[in-house]
């Protein structure tokens, strides 16, 4: 759950929507914003019906945020505004950690996902509807045999610091800092996946060649950055980074994201900056503090006292009293948080006896699948925002496809029965 106050900020919202996605680790099993109008009459920031997110939303989660425009998010920013105004202040329960700002140099995303989505701009996105669409890079074409992938670098793409984005800055970040990663301390991908990237070469002043041992379908989903095992993939200026080191470039991190690091206190606060020269155009908000604050009863608060004009990661137990907040509004959006049961059925016994395990016989699977109740247990655990899901993930993850997954009803008596077979 997120809570959003508008007001002179209205129209921002859209952009925060996307900047701070909420639906990786660390969220509440479904995100709920909610919104409550000020009472102040101050000039917006920009015309509320014309607000437009700064970049296309990466996860369906991040969408329900924009609760400023009347209508969702669209894959690719129709209106812009001129320049960056005004101030959002933001409460986070989590701060950011090194993987921020450097590639796999630390976690695979989670907590840090939010944090990078702001200051880098990956080079595919993801629209509300789970479709994947060049951001960064203009476009892509595979081989007949899909093991060579041609990448076109965006035109107009800069850095924070205003030097352009070329195909030496993606090949150094692809290849040493992911995939032979240099970074102090980071552990390279290759044990986490079962194809990796051959070579990664320069074709041209925007065009980029990666080639594969064999075909990958899923190399251009991780190129989104959040689903990157091994790290979060982003793209770094290769000459900042050999000229000030990576001690030097954590503390001032330069990407070509909508929002720039300009100043933090681990643990306790960040600000960003827009980037203004963003190939997407500026985003509407100029500002973006970030107060890190754990508890959630604490971020509540910073809510309702107006300290904070966002509150990310609200556990579902509070929502009906947020609704009963004078002019509050709770959307319920998706998240990628699943509460799953694994079935163990690679071990003959129970582990620690002698025992037959039960669960290699598939009438005794079948049989606590119909024993459980989805919906009670996730009304249980999340309340409202708590949705069954089909198969083992929902329909927010990339690949999902829960149409053509056998779907198995609650049903105790035949679960009863197939127990009393096997």
């Amino acid at each position: 759950m997120s809570l959003t106050k508008p007001g002179r900020r209205l129209a921002s919202l859209a952009a925060l929507a996307l900047v701070f996605a909420v639906a990786c680790g660390g969220a509440a099993p479904t995100a709920t914003p909610t919104t409550r109008p000020a009472a102040t009459a101050s000039a917006p920031v920009a015309a509320p019906t014309k607000a437009a997110p700064a970049q296309p939303t990466p996860t369906p989660a991040a969408a329900a945020q924009a609760t400023a425009a009347p209508t969702r998010a669209a894959p690719t920013a129709t209106a812009r505004v001129a320049a960056s105004r005004g101030k959002i202040v933001y409460a986070k329960p989590v701060d950011m950690g090194r993987s921020t700002t450097i590639s796999a140099a630390g976690s695979a995303g989670g907590p840090d996902t939010p944090f990078s989505s702001s200051l880098n701009a990956s080079f595919t996105a993801r629209t509300l509807d789970n479709q994947l669409i060049p951001w960064l890079a203009s476009g892509w074409k595979f081989s007949s045999d899909d093991k060579v992938l041609d990448v076109t670098i965006r035109k107009g793409a800069v850095f924070h610091d205003g030097s352009p984005v070329t195909a030496d800055d993606v090949v150094y970040s692809l290849d040493k800092l992911w995939l032979n990663t240099i970074v102090p301390g980071a552990v390279p991908p290759s044990g986490s996946r079962p194809v990796l990237p051959s070579r990664v070469e320069k074709t041209g002043p925007d065009t980029v060649r990666v080639t594969f041992p064999e075909p990958d379908p899923t190399f251009l989903a991780e190129l989104m950055n959040s689903e990157a095992p091994g790290g979060l993939i982003n793209i770094y200026p290769k000459a900042v980074i050999e000229r000030v080191g990576f001690d030097a470039f954590y503390k001032a991190p330069v990407a070509s994201g909508p929002y720039k690091l300009a100043k933090r206190s681990p643990a306790e606060s960040l600000v960003l900056e827009a980037h203004e020269q963003f190939f997407n155009g500026p985003p509407p908000v100029k500002t973006i503090e970030v107060r890190i604050a754990p508890e959630d009863t604490t971020r509540v608060a910073m809510f309702r006292t107006g300290e904070a004009d966002i509150a990310e990661s609200i556990a579902p137990q509070f929502l009906s009293d947020l609704e009963r907040v004078p002019g509050a509004k709770v959307l319920t959006v998706r998240s990628g948080q699943e509460v799953v049961i694994n079935i163990q059925t690679a071990v003959k016994t129970i582990p620690g006896t002698d025992r037959p395990n039960p669960f290699l016989d598939v009438r005794v699977r079948r049989a606590l699948i119909h024993a459980t109740d989805k919906k009670a247990i996730a009304e249980r655990i999340a309340g409202r925002a708590g949705v069954p899901v089909v198969g083992p993930y929902s329909t927010f993850h990339l690949g999902a496809v829960p149409d053509k997954i056998q779907e198995y009803e609650y049903n105790p008596e035949k679960a009863k029965q197939l127990l009393k077979e096997a």
